[in-house]
């Protein structure tokens, strides 16, 4: 526990330090800027790093249960190498300092290919990702077996969120710089941590049940992921000056103006940490505990053992599987409190955020009123309150109370 509480706060320390923003420290050095032109090879170590793990994530996790194990990675790295390579070549012609002399056999190789076309092949695999696990979920695959034959929700047990969490942050990180792209490796480790510091131990609702209880307290969990969020936001360069926003990665794929395209992939780049954590809320309060897991192992190798054990007297073991399974059913349809409360679990933490924002909202309002004839009003008030506007409806309406809440009901 403290060695984890250690290694998180490393992390934020050095998420702080990758940017610098604000203005009693705008001149400070950061890694962004002052360490990574100078040791270009350092970053793409890092950024292929990111590559690495998020490849890994999406074939054993993602395409879990749904595509055959080599037919996962296959998909995985066919998913996660259009990106990388759109990065690598948009890096080259934005910031060839980054680059220096790296990767040339493969910058000469898709050379003729232009940057759009390049960004277009990563969303469209992207695309064709998220449309096929979807279906395949539909349909069954990759569902616990408990939950089939309980006949329940159709994406019930299919771990969906953290499925469709995976190609988010692939997206995320192609409309990212590449100096910021080791952040987000930094992010899921952090995300693991929390997990592991806020699940409290879960114990069997009733004696010889597999249902538990939720493993993560609400209100801490929501504080924990509002903080990250905002943290997020200003690791990755941002600020509350109109002459922050990163206007590089919002034509990404894009040949011609086109307002909402452009708006979204604009929102995307410069909301990419708190999007980020944001949909990680959702994955936090579905994945299960590890004493759950630990649980559910042991139950596999006790049922392995008593099949072994009675041989040829298999029936005896099916009868009970099949008494057990019914009594599951009758418990879960007996007891339907304990989904309404479940259900709670999102319209809580939603709450939580629509006070936090509501409140910041409309202090920024006050305070542009009554400094409407202030000096200031146009340069520092003005694009506060866009800001504050862009948080409230672009981050909270359409992220946490749209996207999470889609991901909150399929899970």
């Amino acid at each position: 526990m403290v060695f984890s509480a250690f290694v998180l706060l490393a992390l934020h320390r050095l998420s702080t330090r990758w940017n610098q923003t604000g203005q009693k420290h705008a001149g400070d050095s950061d890694v962004a800027h002052a360490f990574f032109p100078n040791h270009h090879i350092v970053l793409w170590m890092l950024v292929i790093t990111a590559y690495i793990q998020l490849a890994f994530r999406i074939g054993r996790r993602t395409f879990a249960d749904i595509l055959a194990p080599e037919f996962a990675t296959i998909s995985a790295i066919s998913l996660v190498l259009p990106s990388f390579v759109f990065k690598l070549n948009f890096t080259q012609a934005d910031a060839p300092e980054l680059v220096g002399g790296l990767a040339e056999s493969i910058r000469q190789w898709t050379s003729e290919l232009d940057l759009v076309m390049q960004a277009r092949t990563a969303f469209v695999g992207l695309g064709i990702a998220t449309l096929v696990v979807i279906i395949m979920v539909f349909m069954g695959y990759g569902r616990d077996e408990e939950v089939v034959k309980s006949g329940t929700n159709r994406l019930a047990g299919s771990r969906l969120p953290s499925r469709l969490h995976d190609l988010l942050t692939l997206f995320l990180i192609t409309q990212t710089r590449a100096q910021n792209i080791p952040l987000f490796m930094f992010f899921d480790l952090q995300s693991q941590i929390l997990f592991h510091l806020l699940s409290r131990p879960t114990t069997p609702v009733r004696a010889q049940s597999h249902i538990y209880t939720r493993p993560l307290s609400i209100l801490q969990t929501t504080i924990t992921v509002l903080l990250m969020a905002h943290t997020s936001f200003f690791a990755l360069g941002n600020s509350n000056a109109i002459s922050s926003i990163d206007l590089s990665n919002a034509y990404n794929g894009v040949s011609g103006y086109n307002v909402v395209a452009v708006g979204v992939l604009l929102f995307a780049s410069n909301w990419a940490g708190p999007i980020y954590w944001s949909t990680c809320a959702a994955v936090l309060f579905t994945l299960p505990s590890i004493e759950q897991e630990e649980a559910t192992l042991d139950r596999l190798e006790k049922a392995a053992e008593r099949q072994q054990a009675l041989g040829r007297k298999k029936w005896i073991y099916e009868e009970r599987d099949l008494l057990h399974q019914q009594a599951v059913s009758a418990y879960s349809a007996s007891a339907p409190g304990d989904r309404d409360d479940e259900g709670q679990i999102w319209h809580e933490h939603i709450s939580v955020l629509t006070m936090f924002v509501s409140a910041s909202l409309v202090a920024v309002m006050i305070a542009c009123t009554l400094l409407r004839t202030h000096l200031f009003i146009w340069t520092v008030f003005s694009p506060k309150y866009l800001y504050a506007m862009a948080w409230a409806v672009g981050w909270h309406l359409i992220v946490n109370i749209g996207v999470g809440s889609f991901l909150w009901s399929v899970r």
